[in-house]
């Protein structure tokens, strides 16, 4: 029995070859793949205030899909996140003024990154090799800053952070500016709260998603497909500031954007069997996502600032596939 390589895409199936084949009326595909994306993040602020910053980093990523296949229909359900507990670590570019304030971090601070991303795809072959589909995507990008003083272009830890509030272990420093990430610490290292959380910030995007896709048959080697895909989603740009104890008189409060989010996939992949009832795949895809937020908190901090958000991710794939 020879198996029907599918070219199983980053976010969708983008290819269905139309060599026939005997897996029975109803096929199922797992698939178990290593990724190696590069994720840059671009963000600018207007308004009352203007600011911008970005950073680039590489994120390695496992993901995995299962897809049923029948007659000419597939459903395929996709789950993908970074591969290591400790996110990948990256030195941010700020390129704002002193004195305006920058929700990712601060110019020479560190930024820890992870990604998430789960899809549902529902699609038809049309003619031999050309697809359509359409799905729903929920994606999260998770960025920990490292606690910060910029006075002397340092990251420090918490034990470091202390001593230079308390001027103790003989460094005295002045972070007189000092990132989220730090004010956070140094509510609970102040006794202003307790079980303080770790600072997070969290960007979020979820909603539908349209594309096509069409397959070569290279001889009897293997499929190249190319797909393309269209999201019209809603956007969400949060932190988890707090300060309970109001020790910063509401200068430091949570920050919550939301607003209409676009994006695109472009990609190319190459499927080739393994033996019976198994196929290997090569996926090459470049995706972009751009964000228009306006502030949801309603205080006076964020008042008349809007935010608007470019993040793209180019991931490099590699995995194997199954048939049953």
């Amino acid at each position: 029995m020879k198996a029907r390589p599918f070219a199983i895409s980053f976010v969708v199936i983008s290819s269905l070859s139309s060599a026939s084949y005997a897996l029975g009326p109803v096929t199922i595909i797992p698939s178990l793949a290593y990724q190696n994306k590069v994720l840059s993040f671009d963000q600018s602020y207007t308004g009352a205030q203007s600011n911008k910053a970005d950073f680039s980093t590489r994120v390695p990523i496992i993901n995995f899909s299962l897809t049923g296949v029948f007659k000419k229909f597939f459903l395929t359900l996709k789950v993908e996140r970074n591969l290591d507990e400790t996110p990948t670590r990256t030195d941010e570019t700020d390129r704002s003024e002193i004195g305006q304030f920058n929700l990712i971090a601060m110019e020479g601070s560190f930024v820890n990154v992870a990604r998430q991303d789960v899809s549902l795809t529902f699609g038809y072959n049309i003619w031999k090799n050309l697809n359509v589909f359409g799905g729903y995507l929920r994606g999260k990008t998770t960025l920990t800053p490292n606690a910060f003083c910029a006075d002397i272009q340092y990251t420090l830890t918490a034990d470091q952070i202390s001593d230079a509030n308390d001027g103790g272990n003989g460094l005295s420093v002045n972070c007189s500016r000092i990132n989220r990430a730090a004010v956070q610490f140094f509510l609970e290292d102040a006794g202003f709260s307790e079980d303080q959380p770790e600072y997070k910030q969290r960007y979020r995007e979820k909603g539908p998603y349209l594309g096509v896709s069409y397959g070569f048959n290279i001889a009897d080697v293997g499929t190249l497909s190319f797909s393309f895909a269209y999201a019209n989603m809603d956007g969400e740009y949060k932190d988890n500031a707090s300060d309970p104890g109001n020790a910063f008189s509401g200068s430091f409060v949570a920050f919550h954007y939301e607003g209409s989010t676009t994006g695109t996939s472009l990609g190319a992949t190459w499927t080739a069997p393994l033996g019976d009832g198994a196929a290997y795949f090569v996926d090459l895809r470049r995706q972009a996502y751009s964000m228009d937020g306006d502030d949801k908190t309603g205080l006076s901090n964020f008042n008349g600032v809007s935010l608007h958000s470019e993040e793209e991710m180019t991931g490099l794939t590699a995995g194997v596939q199954f048939y049953f």
